[in-house]
């Protein structure tokens, strides 16, 4: 079932109906979009009303990576006196072993190849244990500070990262939250039967974890922004992405707010940017959706033509 739609509109009253997890469902043409108009589908399960005394920064990620964080400890059965082992020092994946600590695991261990985002969670996450994938092996630290593995390994990455089936100790879990698309190669199935493990994945359901999420966010028990490390104007959009993407300037999580920059967004709507950047995604729209019509046009002439 669809749970959330987005209404992109331009100043021309054109629209485009948004639906999905951007790229891997409705294509690359809609990729980090921004929007000033917003229409969201089946409110009563979609919506979730906020106290005024919350700041943006400690609700905003209860959309998405705090929900996440939480379901890899939910796939995996994190419990009191687990050892567990998280591939990955992003934002997902310090805020799982916040969680982990939080659900009363005993020790968590992050690995990761980018020693800044690494200290990041050292510094955030009180008694984490880190390990630098592209200086030391990773399996054998990892057997290095549990002999027979860890309890539980979360997998807060994606793509190439399955090593994580040798990690952990036989019989016991693994959470994958990481995004995987279609296949994935050396894939170790030989490993993860014989070593008996257990796993869960999946997209999150972020609703579920509202009634759960929301009073630790809200009495300080959880806090979600210890993954910030800048707040940036909505027009610094493209280089808040650069420095994500490529890993510089000490960069974990962006919080992109429009307020702070009155050209894209002000009281009395949206600034001349906005006007600007609407145009031109408008025109751009148009020309895709002519470029698409003109190849289809073509293919039929030419399957008839061979037909």
């Amino acid at each position: 079932m669809q749970q959330v739609a987005f209404l992109w509109m331009t100043d021309t009253h054109s629209s485009t109906y948004l639906v999905g997890f951007s790229g891997v469902e409705i294509g690359p043409l809609f990729c980090n979009n921004f929007i000033t108009q917003l229409k969201v589908t089946n409110t009563n399960i979609n919506c979730l009303k906020l106290p005024p005394e919350l700041d943006d920064e400690h609700t905003v990620f209860l959309s998405d990576i705090l929900p996440t964080a939480w379901h890899a400890n939910e796939l995996a059965h994190v419990g009191s006196g687990d050892n567990v082992a998280i591939w990955g020092s992003g934002p997902v994946g310090i805020l799982a072993a916040r969680c982990a600590f939080f659900r009363g695991a005993a020790r968590v261990v992050i690995i990761d190849e980018v020693q800044y985002r690494l200290d990041h969670a050292k510094e955030k996450v009180k008694g984490v244990e880190i390990i630098n994938r592209s200086q030391e092996d990773p399996l054998k630290e990892v057997r290095a500070l549990f002999p027979h593995g860890p309890d539980v390994g979360i997998e807060a990455v994606g793509f190439h990262y399955v090593k994580i089936f040798l990690g952990v100790r036989k019989g016991d879990r693994i959470g994958v939250v990481g995004v995987y698309v279609g296949y994935v190669n050396h894939f170790n199935i030989g490993a993860f039967m014989e070593k008996e493990l257990s796993m869960g994945a999946g997209q999150t359901p972020v609703q579920k974890y509202w009634p759960t999420l929301f009073p630790l966010v809200r009495s300080g028990k959880l806090d979600p922004t210890i993954v910030i490390t800048h707040v940036l104007p909505l027009a610094d959009a493209p280089r808040a992405y650069k420095i994500f993407n490529e890993k510089t300037d000490n960069c974990v999580k962006v919080v992109l707010k429009p307020q702070m920059d009155p050209g894209v967004l002000s009281c009395e709507g949206p600034g001349i940017k906005e006007h600007v950047r609407s145009t031109v995604s408008g025109v751009a729209t148009a020309a895709v959706g002519s470029l698409q019509a003109i190849t289809r046009g073509m293919g039929k002439m030419l399957h008839q033509s061979d037909s």
